[in-house]
């Protein structure tokens, strides 16, 4: 078996945030009308067309003798 034992490093940082936490408020669910207009973004956005640019194609010119990158000079 193995000589060594690790153990995690200690860290109050746990401790830490528990004693400053602020307890959560308004849990109550949203109002219908809130909901549906969450859901309304959601639903048009899917059929939405989708905003697609088309870049022109670049023909890339390479030396036939050293295959240098266009960007390399010899």
């Amino acid at each position: 078996m193995s000589e060594f034992h690790l153990e995690p490093k200690r860290s109050d940082a746990i401790e830490k945030a528990a004693q400053s936490a602020v307890p959560v408020t308004g849990t109550e669910p949203a109002s219908f009308f809130k909901q549906l207009k969450g859901f309304w973004v959601t639903f048009a956005t899917m059929f939405k067309k989708p905003n697609t640019i088309e870049y022109p194609e670049v023909n890339l010119k390479y030396n036939h003798v050293s295959m240098a990158s266009p960007t390399q000079s010899l």
